[in-house]
């Protein structure tokens, strides 16, 4: 698993996604996380044992996506200030 680091802006369109995928998890279980990728993990493991390797690719995704979003945001605003 690649820990990907998560914003405040980017996490409520995380927890719905993980809300949307993975319907045993609660909004309360998702704020215990704070966020962290390894925490959403366990949880995710603990709640859908069976599958733990699919859990952790989907989980990986879903915050690549997000990471990759404002990445992208970041470079094209860099490459703009250039300008």
């Amino acid at each position: 698993m690649t820990v990907q680091p998560v914003t405040n802006e980017k996490w409520p369109e995380i927890k719905t996604e993980i809300k949307k995928m993975w319907s045993k998890i609660s909004d309360q279980d998702l704020d215990g996380t704070k966020g962290d990728q390894k925490q959403l993990s366990t949880l995710l493991n603990n709640k859908y044992s069976a599958d733990k390797e699919k859990n952790t690719k989907q989980l990986d995704k879903i915050f690549s996506t997000h990471s990759s979003i404002k990445q992208a945001a970041s470079d094209k605003t860099k490459t703009t200030l250039k300008q």
